[in-house]
């Protein structure tokens, strides 16, 4: 485990065993915006932790989408993604 100079946050996970993993809520306005997001094979995650730190997951897979109506209908989506690392910055 690789840690920060004052040695309180973590720097760096690498992939071994453990998960990775959350759950985003989408609201989308078009079904071309809902295919945009879930079609995509692999992506990147930043999250903003405060000030200038922040988390990026990368190498993130959706796991599960879960659509409460049909697509045409939707407007909001809950999708659950795996991320193999992520660093903090």
């Amino acid at each position: 485990m690789i840690r920060t100079p004052n040695g309180h946050i973590l720097k760096y996970l690498p992939h071994r065993h453990r998960d990775l993993t959350g759950e985003l809520v989408f609201e989308f306005e078009s079904k071309e915006e809902f295919d945009e997001v879930v079609n995509d094979a692999e992506f990147t995650l930043e999250f903003g932790l405060g000030g200038s730190n922040k988390a990026i997951f990368s190498n993130c897979k959706w796991e599960t989408v879960a659509s409460p109506t049909r697509v045409e209908e939707l407007v909001s989506l809950k999708a659950t993604f795996a991320a193999k690392t992520v660093a903090i910055s």
